[in-house]
């Protein structure tokens, strides 16, 4: 066998090539690796110097927005309290040493009032009764105390006597939980809880809560926290002024130095005097800073440059995370025009994200419940909590009403234990003098079924023993936090059913 020398004189070259390239490669790598640290320098110190201009820009629209204050909000109400309690203020007030020149940061240029005539009278508390104390205690984030409880003294006012000069006697309203009302389902696009818990739950037996379970649902911890430089937590008390500069400090940054969301987003999170959440958070952007300062009806405040809170340029589509809708392009305009109020009439207040105004105009005319034909229901005490009780003579087929709620999507409620007090058979009583109905059952009677495993809204009802879950196939309506008077409809047990639940498709 021969070799050819062409072969012979390739293969002997082979490892000066392959060297070649490998030498290439590391040499591209490295060039690679270079620009990467470039580019991170360039982004750190652009970082930098967006955070220094962001806290000039802050101390100025403090200024201009503490101008504004003085001269229109607390120069008028000097004049207003002036003018309706002359004999109250003394005219020999004038400016005293001990008023600081600052409140919040925020300049006073105006006196103090002082209050002429005889002090009042002090007003001495009797002695507080045990029940008249209440006690608050503030948690963390990983559901423990920060301290102990704190004792508060509660107000009681004594009622007047009745005409024949007895006392007045009230019976307490039985403890119940809230219920925000609803006339259609609400559709949840998300399955979990979101970013912060709004607040604690304060419940009767309130040293066995697992506080700790609870607060572990929550990505953010606890919404009435702040966490300082220093890793430890402390209340937030909202401050509306405050909210205000930030958000034209945050207008001007964008307009004037073209800055993007992201580095909006960390101006927020890392500048001193502000520290607010990010500009949107989540997929749909129905939440964060912006969405916060929506719900507020700003007042129309004139700034330094001329413009005002109405007539400023507002923030691109990009910046706010605002989405265009095609099918109702009225609420568009309604919308951008008034960025901080919710223009919709018949809003659920607690879960407001400016949503879409529910439209009706195409349900179907033949569906009982677009037409809002229900049957008069009155909530009574019944053997376990409250229950639903029949204010009219209500014949077979009648519609009592539509259960309605929270929607979740996509749950299996057949993968989970099958509580028996979730089923299509339920009891309304006929008569307000029966107690026979049961809210819900006792947990250690009646097992709950877990909606969502690990979510808020299943630690509660486990630890209070109620269950307000209707299950659909994979779908859930949860009643719990809001819903109608349908949601008393109790289970069947020990008694017979008289209703039954049907599930309609509604097409719109």
């Amino acid at each position: 066998m021969f070799l050819d020398e062409k072969w012979l004189s390739a293969a002997a070259h082979e490892p000066d090539e392959t060297r070649r390239e490998l030498n290439k490669d590391k040499l591209n790598s490295k060039n690679e690796d270079e620009q990467r640290q470039q580019e991170l320098r360039a982004t750190l110190a652009r970082m930098h110097e967006n955070r220094v201009t962001a806290r000039v820009l802050l101390k100025a629209v403090e200024k201009e927005f503490a101008a504004w204050k003085a001269e229109h909000v607390l120069k008028p109400a000097k004049a207003l309290l002036e003018a309706t309690f002359p004999s109250m203020i003394s005219p020999s007030a004038g400016t005293s040493t001990s008023v600081p020149d600052t409140v919040d940061g925020l300049p006073l240029s105006f006196t103090k009032l002082t209050i002429s005539g005889p002090p009042p009278p002090e007003i001495r508390l009797p002695d507080a009764d045990r029940d008249d104390i209440m006690f608050v205690c503030e948690y963390g984030d990983d559901g423990k105390p920060l301290g102990d409880p704190q004792e508060t003294q509660m107000n009681v006012v004594e009622l007047p006597k009745l005409e024949d000069g007895s006392e007045p006697s009230y019976e307490p309203c039985q403890t119940y939980q809230y219920c925000a009302p609803l006339s259609t389902n609400i559709s949840m696009q998300w399955n979990g809880d979101g970013d912060k818990a709004p607040f604690m739950p304060s419940l009767e037996s309130e040293s066995t809560f697992p506080h700790d379970e609870y607060m572990a649902t929550f990505d953010g911890g606890g919404g009435w926290l702040k966490t300082g430089r220093d890793g430890l937590s402390f209340p937030d008390t909202p401050n509306p002024d405050r909210e205000l500069i930030v958000y034209e400090t945050i207008r001007r940054l964008h307009f004037g130095l073209n800055l993007s969301r992201d580095e909006i987003d960390d101006v927020l999170k890392n500048v001193d005097g502000m520290a607010c959440p990010p500009l949107r958070i989540g997929d749909t952007g129905l939440s964060g800073f912006l969405w916060a300062s929506e719900q507020r009806d700003a007042p129309n405040i004139v700034w330094a440059d001329g413009h005002t809170a109405q007539t400023a340029p507002q923030l691109s589509k990009d910046v706010a995370g605002f989405v265009p809708s095609d099918d109702d392009p009225l609420m568009d305009r309604i919308r951008r025009n008034h960025r901080i109020f919710c223009a919709n009439v018949d809003c659920v207040v607690p879960l407001c994200r400016l949503h879409e105004v529910a439209r009706f105009a195409s349900r179907s005319v033949s569906d009982p419940g677009s037409r809002q034909y229900h049957q008069s229901i009155i909530i009574g005490k019944s053997q376990w909590g409250f229950g639903a009780f029949a204010g009219e003579n209500i014949t077979k087929g009648d519609l009592i009403g539509e259960y309605v709620g929270e929607v979740f999507f996509n749950v299996d409620m057949a993968s989970t234990k099958k509580p028996k007090n979730v089923q299509c058979d339920a009891e309304l009583e006929e008569d307000l003098d029966s107690d026979s109905g049961s809210e819900t059952q006792p947990a250690k009677e009646e097992p709950l079924v877990i909606v969502q495993p690990g979510v808020s809204r299943s630690v509660i009802d486990n630890f209070v023993g109620t269950n307000y879950t209707w299950g659909i196939g994979t779908d859930t309506i949860d009643s719990r936090p809001m819903g109608n008077p349908t949601r008393f409809l109790n289970d069947s047990k020990p008694g017979e059913p008289n209703c039954e639940a049907e599930g309609r498709s509604i097409l719109f």
